[in-house]
């Protein structure tokens, strides 16, 4: 499958490439994106519009689709989903500095390292734009307009003490490089899947930002990637000077493996003019190193073809939001697969033109990534469902966590039209263990599987009489048959609560945020912490 995969990749990669070479690699220039900013943004700023950038690294054009799916609400019946073709190389210092205002007459003015080596951004006036700070003091240059800048994770969980001055400005841009970082893990069951929860996010932010006033929301990249396995080949550039994975700065090349653009044809004012280009016309890589799943950085479809979604109108807010209750209600796990089932009423008498549905999302701890693999017949993505009001739902999902371990799921709202009381659920739920760096709800990726907080002993489901057994087991990770008789008084009464307890631990480690196996030694049975 990978081989037939490859070759169809490859040959659309070779067509690509030389449609670039005979038409030009700046083809439908209506559509660059280097003028992104003078197309799409400036011109609604200057009519007082309030309007956000989502600016997302590495949203692949069937990511985009997707994207745009999940945003349908929001389109007023428009068209919001079109292409835009990244620049070139398809590397972040080039594509998100290339959607600020850089271009001059069409023309751009790129920002080498002192090797003459690596591209680190574009010169705009006496600006070098290479990093967020000195794009923040682009747009505040060209709009004459405050701009707020922050990352997408934490525009989620604001304040709204920290969303006033969003509130004031009429530009804001938020950022994501969850995709990127996820992706550049090289995982080897990496897929397209794997990016469900930032699309979550992303539809998220897009609720919060209307419901602050935004008019006017765009989302787009700075470019796309290709999916890699062993079918890739490698050392395709051996010969070239400055190579990169997927494209070199070199002198003129061309053959079956190589295609090259001088930098003046891609409209880059530079002082060399011999200066080309070079790419891998297919979709392998041209440096000497093992192939990525996840790579970019050249000249095919998937790398350059980038969404950009544009949504208009803002939201009209109640001034009172209906008010909602979750019931939840733990499931015994199928197949691996955990499962709770979770009805959502209204606390009072629904008003008759009040919302049906309510969107809500599944919240681990710290450390852990939920991932939704059903809903019945309502709709998910990543961590976040869809949810009848008065209807129970099944959610089948699966935990993942860098290390293993357990962790409580909390089910919290999305959306604004309703209010829904948080809720936690009781019980703990086990995680596989994943390769992929694992992105908390709070955006930090952490190495650790197991949140790092405070034992709390579930008195609500655990007798009390075994707490001093369980906060020694939790402390010192060994609970001796000895140690637990003298807990419980050591009187007549202690062997039933031992028996009761080696009989329900298993049904009560589901409270625990930890694992517990039974061992016999020459002791005597002895629990321990896993």
């Amino acid at each position: 499958m990978n081989t037939k995969y490859r070759e169809w990749a490859d040959k659309r990669s070779h067509e690509w490439n030389d449609l670039c070479l005979k038409e030009g690699f700046n083809i439908l220039s209506e559509f660059a994106q280097r003028g992104f900013f003078s197309r799409s943004v400036l011109p609604y700023l200057k009519t007082s519009k309030k309007t956000a950038l989502i600016l997302v690294d590495a949203l692949r054009y069937e990511l985009g689709e997707e994207l745009a799916e999940l945003l349908k609400d929001y389109s007023n019946g428009d068209k919001i989903l079109s292409p835009l073709l990244a620049e070139l190389p398809t590397i972040t210092s080039v594509g998100m500095n290339v959607l600020m205002p850089v271009e001059k007459d069409g023309k751009l003015y790129p920002v080498f390292d002192k090797a003459m080596k690596k591209v680190l951004g574009f010169r705009a006036g006496e600006r070098n734009i290479t990093d967020p700070k000195s794009r923040i003091a682009a747009l505040s240059d060209v709009t004459q307009k405050s701009c707020e800048w922050a990352v997408l994770t934490d525009f989620l969980k604001a304040s709204d003490n920290q969303l006033k001055p969003f509130i004031a400005s009429s530009l804001c841009v938020l950022t994501t490089r969850q995709i990127d970082t996820q992706g550049e893990n090289d995982d080897e069951d990496f897929g397209i899947d794997f990016f469900q929860p930032v699309l979550a996010r992303i539809r998220e932010s897009v609720e919060k930002l209307r419901s602050l006033g935004f008019e006017r929301i765009l989302i787009t990249s700075d470019h796309g990637f290709l999916i890699g396995d062993e079918t890739v080949e490698k050392a395709q550039g051996n010969r070239l000077e400055v190579v990169e994975r997927r494209h070199a700065f070199d002198i003129e090349r061309s053959g079956e493996r190589l295609c090259s653009v001088s930098l003046q044809n891609l409209g880059w004012e530079v002082e060399n003019r011999n200066t080309h280009l070079v790419f891998e016309k297919g979709t392998h890589v041209l440096t000497n190193t093992k192939a990525r799943t996840f790579y970019h950085g050249g000249n095919s479809p998937q790398e350059r073809i980038i969404p950009l979604i544009t949504l208009s109108g803002s939201v009209q807010n109640k001034e009172k939001p209906e008010r909602c209750r979750v019931n939840l209600e733990n499931l015994p796990p199928v197949f691996g697969t955990s499962r709770i089932r979770i009805i959502v009423n209204y606390t009072k008498e629904q008003d008759l033109f009040g919302p049906d549905r309510v969107e809500l999302r599944l919240i681990p701890e710290n450390g852990f990534m939920v991932t939704i693999g059903d809903a019945e017949k309502m709709r998910f993505t990543g961590d976040t469902f869809e949810c009848l009001i008065n209807t129970p739902v099944t959610i089948s999902f699966k935990i993942y966590s860098r290390n293993g371990g357990k962790t409580k799921i909390s089910i919290n709202q999305v959306g604004t039209q309703v209010f829904v009381d948080p809720v936690e659920s009781t019980q703990y739920f086990d995680s596989e263990i994943a390769i992929i760096p694992v992105v908390s709800f709070t955006g930090t990726a952490t190495d650790t599987g197991r949140a790092d907080k405070t034992f709390v002993f579930p008195a609500d489901s655990i007798p009390g009489v075994y707490e001093t057994a369980i906060r020694h087991l939790a402390n010192h990770g060994k609970l001796s048959e000895t140690f637990l008789r003298n807990s419980l008084g050591n009187e007549s009464s202690a062997s039933r609560l031992a028996r009761r307890f080696a009989s329900c631990i298993e049904d009560w480690k589901t409270y625990l945020p930890f694992s517990i196996t039974v061992h016999t030694t020459t002791d005597g049975i002895e629990y321990r912490k896993e």
